[in-house]
């Protein structure tokens, strides 16, 4: 039976996009591995848009450790395993003369700054030589929002499937709950083939105690625990179409 390889652009996206499914396939038996692909351990001067964001964090004395601390926990919640990548989140990335490439919130999802065009071909690297064909079932994000760094997973996700792997791309949450960024990205991309993946109500409650662990990300997300539930239960119901199940879309783009 294939591995389920999830490629999440930052240590949150996979389990608020797809924790639903990833707990159900866990709890079917199947092996689930998120690679989190932006998220190196950096501590060192902050651009402004990084200053902006800890402040939002609340300022906590080492994040990216902190984050990769919630992450082991959120998976733990859903029986998932974890890969941690080894380049930083966009808001630290420098050039070689130590330069922000997105020195402000406008430029996180702005233009990519061609620098960061290599990282695709550093990851299709990694991943090729990691896993076979044959070995993985993957899903890399469709990129909605236009976040520089979940479009750089989205890319890479496209790579791959050139090479020969069975891709899939899940609708990135938080953003897919704006209908119009969703429209706007499927139109981009000429859309797809859309299936949703059901899951009993007790993997949506997995799904959200795995992300209350997230704590340094949820005020910056939902404002509070309750409106973090509270959106994306609905979400997940409506998605579902059902009271019974909930749903996550992934898309098939040919």
């Amino acid at each position: 039976m294939k591995m389920i390889l999830v490629l999440s652009p930052h240590l949150d996206d996979a389990v608020l996009s797809c924790g639903g499914w990833m707990a159900q396939m866990v709890e079917a038996g199947r092996q689930v591995l998120v690679y989190n692909l932006f998220c190196a351990h950096y501590q060192g001067p902050l651009s402004p848009a990084a200053r902006e964001l800890h402040a939002s964090w609340g300022n906590p004395r080492d994040i990216t450790a902190l984050r990769a601390v919630e992450d082991r926990q959120a998976l733990g919640v859903i029986g998932a395993e974890g890969m941690y990548g080894d380049a930083r989140d966009l808001i630290y990335r420098q050039d070689a003369c130590g330069e922000w490439l997105y020195p402000a919130m406008d430029d996180i999802m702005g233009t990519r700054n061609p620098q960061d065009d290599a990282l695709v071909g550093h990851y299709l690297e990694k991943v090729s030589a990691l896993f076979k064909t044959e070995e993985v079932e993957m899903y890399a994000p469709l990129g909605i929002g236009g976040h520089i760094d979940h479009l750089l997973a989205f890319d890479l996700g496209m790579r791959l499937k050139e090479s020969g792997y069975a891709v899939r791309f899940y609708e990135d949450l938080p953003y897919a709950l704006h209908a119009d960024w969703l429209e706007k990205r499927m139109e981009a991309i000429a859309g797809g083939e859309v299936q949703v993946k059901l899951f009993t109500l007790k993997n949506l409650e997995k799904k959200l105690t795995a992300l209350s662990t997230y704590a340094s990300q949820i005020p910056s997300l939902f404002e509070d625990e309750a409106k973090m539930r509270e959106s994306l239960t609905a979400q997940a119901l409506r998605m579902s179409g059902r009271q019974d199940m909930g749903g996550e879309k992934v898309w098939r783009i040919k």
